[in-house]
């Protein structure tokens, strides 16, 4: 999970295009991470 300091420094970082391009194939690397590893315990239930 994402912290909210992490958010909060990216919503306040200077208007980079670069970085916030970096920032955004992370976010969407991390979303289809946490997709799938959602799926995978759905299939396998941990409690």
């Amino acid at each position: 999970m994402l912290s909210e300091s992490f958010l909060i420094d990216v919503s306040n970082a200077p208007d980079n295009t670069m970085f916030r391009d970096r920032i955004n194939r992370l976010l969407a690397l991390a979303v289809l991470h946490l997709a799938r590893v959602m799926k995978s315990n759905l299939h396998f239930p941990t409690m």
